[in-house]
């Protein structure tokens, strides 16, 4: 350091010598209150010489009302330090950034010291991760790079005024986005995995990198991300062709959404994408306050996995997706089944057109199938924390006891040997539309009129799974339906309402074995009393199939449940679901929180390998739902 200040020139050396009476003085302070020496207050040449050889370093003067935007990450490294509190902090205020949030607000938020925040964020515009916003333009600071001008006059009282006139102008166009909140679309861990590791795009890599670390992607960002997904590299098959596919649905649903926000009927005016298990990182009550503040629809796209969907809340705004995290949990699955099947004791009109489901303690041991189960030649297997696993019948006795040494398990039904050649796994895509419901009552099948008892299916996203018959005829024309819709989009510029296909994607529609079950093809089913079956209800927006992504999407766009006329309804579905579920759960079933059976749950973590979900209820008993019955064992 001392050879540096004795090379210095003598200008350099004033400089310095100011900047060391400044900090003597307490007039350089951390807290950034509004003291320091400005940047435009010295000799731009010297300052530039000073800074490249590290004798000075800048702050980013941060105000409370200053407001921050985070862009798409470059050059990232996580080097995470288990316990580090302000790296905590610094995670915190990646996540619930946003260009309508001061600083002040946000310390609000997170329940936090607003110079704390001022702190994190004036680190992080120095080192490129954030900018300071005014209203939706970029404001000088968004570089914390050195100017390159020569004198002071470059920067001058008129320059200035004339900024502030645009800013100003920005400002005033852009007051009416102020006032309306936005819409969050949750995703979760896997989805960046795909776009990072699918050898897709190499520029999708920065994005992939943002929605993991900083767990957002604001609608700012959008543009050029959907820029790259209309230009990924033609994959047809193996797993590269999975992780293409659920980019283009992501892409698919993003622009739906952002169509969407032009609507008269809705209220939000942006998408932001926010992952899931970046929200676990803030409290609950935090969560809680940053989407009322910043949104008014939460959207979650499913699957989902275990970690991301612990943060789903009831007293979230309105949410199209699982209300709770229980909800994504297999308990989730019996529930549907038992609701489905209308399996209350004593009733007379059960329906036995649901598949059997079971779920079973850790530690069970099966020696025979249940005859329950006779006649079902495949099932999904599900243990705690864990995607489905399909089963063939020849196998189900070996990997279910696997199972159960060291998880409960769910088991469902999924196929029948008896119309192995006849039927198929299809999807009912949701919200159904009332005309069908009040047009058709005596063709809708019995487990969608139980299921409406509880939970309102006109007021949901997502999708029934089914056993039903194939329409060959209807799915030809399905799919020459969305090749013409290929070739009318295929002109549409990037970053338009709608999505861009190409004859790759159309490849991949047509090779799918499971497609969707519409209304008008449901009722000519019924009609014809052909059967049908009940497997599952899933809530959600997938993203797994594009044929399902679009159907869904579409009928949120023609039940119009994205409107403020709407908001209330899903609201109260939600609660009311919530409200019955647990009551299934705790109450019907007696299934024990965690730490309500602590030694229990100490063994099954143990046996496990301490990868045991703690925050999903534990069943006490064997349950089975068949035949129209909820039994106990």
């Amino acid at each position: 350091m001392l050879s540096d200040i004795q090379t210095s020139t003598d200008s350099e050396r004033i400089m310095i010598d100011q900047l060391i009476d400044a900090e003597k003085t307490g007039e350089l302070e951390i807290s950034l209150n509004n003291s320091g020496i400005l940047v435009k207050d010295l000799d731009q040449d010297i300052l530039k010489r000073l800074y490249l050889r590290g004798l000075v370093y800048i702050d980013i003067p941060i105000y409370s009302s200053d407001k921050i935007c985070v862009p798409t990450l470059e050059g990232f490294v996580m080097n995470r330090i288990s316990g580090d509190i302000r790296e905590n902090l610094l995670y915190k205020i990646f996540v619930t950034a946003d260009e309508n949030t001061s600083i002040s607000e946000l310390a609000d938020c997170l329940q936090v010291d607003v110079n704390s925040v001022k702190q994190a964020a004036s680190i992080f515009c120095r080192l490129g991760f954030a900018y300071k916003r005014v209203g939706r333009v970029d404001s000088q600071t968004k570089s914390s790079k050195i100017p390159s001008s020569s004198t002071n006059e470059d920067v001058c009282p008129t320059s200035e005024g004339s900024t502030d006139e645009k800013l100003n102008s920005s400002i005033c166009a852009d007051e009416h986005h102020q006032q309306k909140k936005k819409l969050v679309l949750i995703f979760d861990s896997t989805i960046t995995a795909y776009l990072m590791m699918g050898n897709l795009s190499s520029n999708l890599k920065p994005h992939a990198v943002t929605m993991f670390e900083v767990g957002k992607l604001s609608d700012d960002s959008l543009n050029s991300f959907l820029s790259e997904l209309n230009h990924l590299a033609p994959v047809s098959e193996g797993e590269a062709r999975t992780y293409r596919e659920h980019a283009l649905n992501l892409r698919e649903t993003i622009l739906f959404l952002r169509s969407q926000a032009s609507l008269e009927s809705t209220d939000f005016h942006d998408v932001d994408l926010v992952r899931g298990g970046s929200l676990l990182s803030l409290e609950p009550e935090a969560r809680r306050r940053v989407l009322h503040k910043n949104y008014s629809v939460v959207v979650s796209l499913i699957p989902s996995t275990y970690e991301d969907q612990q943060a789903s809340d009831f007293q979230w705004p309105a949410h199209l997706g699982p209300p709770i995290s229980e909800a994504s949990s297999p308990w989730f699955g019996l529930y549907t089944s038992y609701v489905a099947s209308n399996a209350i004791e004593g009733k007379q009109d059960s329906c036995v057109t649901v598949l059997p489901t079971l779920l079973m303690t850790c530690g069970t041991r099966i020696y025979r199938l249940p005859s329950c189960l006779e006649g079902i030649s495949c099932f999904w297997i599900t243990a705690w924390g864990h995607e489905p696993v399909v089963v063939e019948a020849v196998n189900f006795l070996t990997m279910a006891n696997d199972m159960l040494l060291s998880s409960p398990i769910l088991i469902q039904a999924i196929d029948i040997y008896e119309y192995e050649k006849t039927l198929t796994q299809r999807y009912i895509p949701l919200p159904l539309s009332k005309e069908f419901l009040h047009g058709s009552s005596g063709n809708i099948p019995e487990f969608i009129k139980h299921t409406m008892k509880v939970i309102d299916l006109t007021c949901v996203s997502g999708y029934i799974t089914v056993l039903a018959p194939i329409n060959k005829h209807e799915y030809d024309r399905n799919v020459d339906t969305l090749t013409q819709d290929d070739d009318q989009l295929a002109s549409s510029p990037a970053g338009a309402d709608f999505p861009l296909l190409s004859e790759h994607e159309e490849n991949e529609y047509n090779s799918s074995g499971k497609v969707v079950l519409d209304e008008n093809e449901l009722i000519t089913i019924m009609n014809e009393r052909k059967p049908i079956y009940f497997i599952t209800l899933q809530l959600g927006l997938p993203i797994f199939n594009t044929e399902l992504n679009r159907a869904v999407c579409t009928q949120i766009s023609n039940q119009n449940l994205l409107s403020t006329t709407n908001r209330d309804h899903i609201v109260d579905n939600n609660s009311l679901i919530v409200k019955e579920f647990e009551k299934f759960m705790f109450e019907h079933c007696s299934a024990l929180l965690p730490k309500q059976n602590q030694r229990s749950y100490s063994t099954l973590v143990t046996s496990s390998g301490g990868n045991l979900p703690d925050t999903w209820p534990l069943p006490t008993k064997k349950l089975t739902c068949a035949n129209g019955t909820l039994s106990f064992s």
